[in-house]
């Protein structure tokens, strides 16, 4: 007679006959251990006791038995196309949080050094991620972690020298996006805003500055115009603007978007009615130390006249409107720049 384990129906009959039964019973040691509980603890050194005595070479678990090929087949094709849900992930990371995993000497993921160019599975992992509706609603696991500094250091050092080229057709994700028009840009910069991370941190670029005779051969022509096409006057050059048109009205234009270069170097304001003559805008704070007579006399070589007005004059009227008027009836070189 045939064992009912060993026929199919009956033995799906029967496990389906205990799984109705023990449907939502808690079983009485869920959740206890042998070092809190003491039938725990007796049940199992009692099994152990059983176990040695039947089987002298027995060992607890499947401490240093291998697994035979064939086992580790059917254990592989039993969790195949298994997904484990997001719950259960995440007790698996609380579990093991804190823990410290050593690697072997000499371990090498068999990732190491592969690319989805190079590899193809890679290649199919990266296909199949993209756009993985699983990770929806996932926090990262390095939310709101601060790096240390000596990881900080570490990271510099280990990029010192390297150059990381783009494609030619690379475009970052937020090219001609703005705070405005996109509402990831906007966040981004609402959460910098004000970021005690940046405080009292020094700029890379200061101090530093690019001679002034340097200009010509670092900007280039149309490539200074592109940069400049999408530069809108600032506050103090709109002022400037309106005082111009209330003076002289008609007699000059606004030119720093690169609509004129002249040398190299791109003018705030030009005379639109035949005269050759520029007005330049200085900041009190951003052209402290510049000479503006280095400024009259670049452009006077290309024939133009110049007057160099500083962000504190505009705060003076009549002073202002008085050298204004003198600098467009003039038609002399004579050096308007010095306050």
């Amino acid at each position: 007679m045939v064992h009912w384990s060993k026929n199919p129906e009956i033995r799906e009959k029967v496990i389906q006959k205990f799984s109705d039964k023990l449907r939502g019973r808690v079983p009485w040691n869920k959740g206890l251990t042998k070092e809190t509980d003491e039938r725990v603890r007796k049940n199992t050194e009692g099994f152990c006791r059983t176990m040695k005595e039947r089987y002298p070479n027995w060992v607890r678990g499947h401490l240093g038995k291998p697994h035979s090929a064939d086992a580790k087949k059917k254990m592989s094709d039993a969790k195949k196309g298994r997904r484990l849900s997001l719950e259960t992930r995440r007790k698996m990371s609380l579990a093991q949080k804190g823990k410290k995993h050593p690697r072997p000497e000499g371990f090498k993921p068999w990732n190491a050094g592969l690319t989805k160019e190079t590899d193809l599975r890679l290649a199919r992992n990266a296909k199949r991620m993209l756009g993985n509706q699983r990770s929806k609603g996932c926090v990262p696991w390095n939310k709101g972690r601060k790096t240390s500094e000596e990881t900080k250091h570490k990271l510099s050092l280990l990029n010192k020298g390297k150059k990381h080229k783009f494609p030619k057709d690379f475009k970052p994700w937020n090219f001609g996006l703005t705070k405005e028009t996109n509402s990831i840009v906007a966040r981004i910069a609402e959460s910098h805003l004000g970021n005690q991370h940046f405080k009292g941190h020094v700029p890379w670029s200061k101090g530093k500055r690019i001679p002034r005779d340097k200009y010509p051969v670092y900007w280039g022509k149309e490539r200074l115009r592109k940069i400049l096409t999408k530069v809108e006057p600032n506050q103090k050059e709109v002022l400037l603007a309106s005082i111009l048109q209330k003076i002289v009205p008609g007699e000059y234009k606004y030119v720093g978007n690169g609509s004129l270069i002249i040398g190299g170097r791109c003018p705030d304001f030009m005379n639109v009615n035949g005269k050759k003559k520029l007005v330049e805008l200085y900041g009190d704070h951003w052209h402290r130390g510049d000479n503006p007579q280095d400024r009259i006399d670049f452009f006077r070589q290309f024939g133009f006249d110049t007057l160099v007005i500083w962000e504190h004059e505009l705060k003076d009227f009549d002073n202002l409107s008085q050298k204004i008027i003198v600098f467009n009836e003039n038609h002399s070189t004579v050096n308007f720049g010095v306050v």
